[in-house]
């Protein structure tokens, strides 16, 4: 997915992916998924979540596991698409 058809189909995902990056461009760091809710005015950690890996899906973040356990967290970052690094 490019990020024109991010925002035309899923104006949300934009909005967080928008918020991640100014937070990253402040030198502040990557946002949690909490931090993500209460910008978004969500209730739950579970939106943030879900919009984390929806993002890692559609090619717009990367994530490594923070541990090797079956539980691991992730942390995630912005991916450097093609389009953005031409």
């Amino acid at each position: 997915m490019t990020e024109a058809e991010l925002r035309r189909r899923a104006p949300r995902r934009a909005q967080v992916l928008d918020f991640i990056r100014s937070e990253l461009a402040a030198e502040r760091p990557f946002p949690s998924a909490n931090e993500i809710g209460r910008h978004m005015g969500w209730r739950t950690q579970s939106g943030g979540l879900h919009v984390l890996e929806t993002l890692w899906c559609d090619g717009f973040l990367d994530r490594v596991a923070t541990s090797k356990s079956v539980r691991a967290k992730w942390r995630y970052s912005i991916r450097q698409r093609e389009a953005d690094a031409a």
